[in-house]
C-alpha cells in the first residue's frame, strides 16, 4: 500500500527522488522494476540507496544493473520459498508439527502435547455428532466444558474433521492452497 502511496506523490510531482535502504526493498519484481523504468523517464525520477548508491534507471547500463540485482533478489526469493518448502515437506513427513501461529485446539504449545481437557471436550463432540444431536448445539456445549469464547460452527466442523486433530500432519503445498485445493497430504 505504501509503494502506491509513493506512486501517486511521483505523478503529482510532489517527489522527485526516492530513497531506499537497499533496491530490493523498492521492487520486489521486474515486473515492478520495469513500471519504476517507466515513472523514472516519465518523471524525471532520482532513484537513491544507502547500499547500492544512485540507480541511474535513464540508461542503458544503469537498468541492466538494476535488472541484474532484480534478478538476483527474485531469485533468492524463490530459493527461500524453495527451502521453506521442503522443509515443511520434510516436518509433515515426519509427523512433527510445521511453523505456525496458533496452537492447535486440544493441543498444548509445543504443538504435540496432548492438552487432556480439551481433546476430552473434542472426543466428547464428536461422539453427540455422532448420535445425531446438532452441530449448534455440540458447539455450544463444547464451548461451555472449555469455557470459553464460543467458536463459529464452522470452526469446529473443522476443528473435528481436520487429520491434525487426530494427530496426523497435513501438508498442503502453497501452490495448492493459492487454488483453494486444501485436502494435501498427511
Amino acid at each position: 500500500p505504501q509503494y502506491r502511496v509513493m506512486k501517486r506523490f511521483v505523478e503529482t510531482g510532489a517527489v522527485s527522488a526516492i530513497y531506499v535502504w537497499h533496491p530490493d526493498r523498492l521492487y520486489r519484481s521486474l515486473r515492478d522494476l520495469e513500471d519504476l523504468v517507466d515513472m523514472v523517464e516519465e518523471f524525471s525520477l532520482v532513484i537513491c540507496t544507502v547500499k547500492a548508491g544512485t540507480i541511474d534507471l535513464a540508461t542503458p547500463s544503469g537498468r541492466m544493473v538494476a535488472r541484474i540485482i532484480g534478478s538476483a533478489a527474485r531469485f533468492e526469493v524463490e530459493h527461500t520459498a524453495e527451502r521453506i518448502a521442503h522443509k515443511n515437506r520434510e516436518l509433515a513427513a515426519q509427523g512433527l508439527p510445521g511453523p505456525g501461529s496458533h496452537r492447535p485446539i486440544g493441543y498444548e504449545a509445543d504443538r504435540v502435547t496432548i492438552k487432556e481437557d480439551e481433546a476430552h471436550a473434542i472426543r466428547v463432540a464428536a461422539q453427540a455428532l455422532l448420535d445425531g444431536q446438532s452441530l449448534a448445539h455440540v458447539n455450544r456445549r463444547f464451548h461451555e466444558m472449555l469455557n470459553r469464547p464460543k467458536l463459529t460452527k464452522y470452526l469446529l466442523h473443522f476443528v473435528l474433521t481436520n487429520p491434525r486433530t487426530a494427530g496426523r500432519r497435513l501438508y498442503i503445498p502453497a501452490a495448492e492452497r493459492r487454488r483453494g485445493n486444501i485436502t494435501g497430504t498427511i
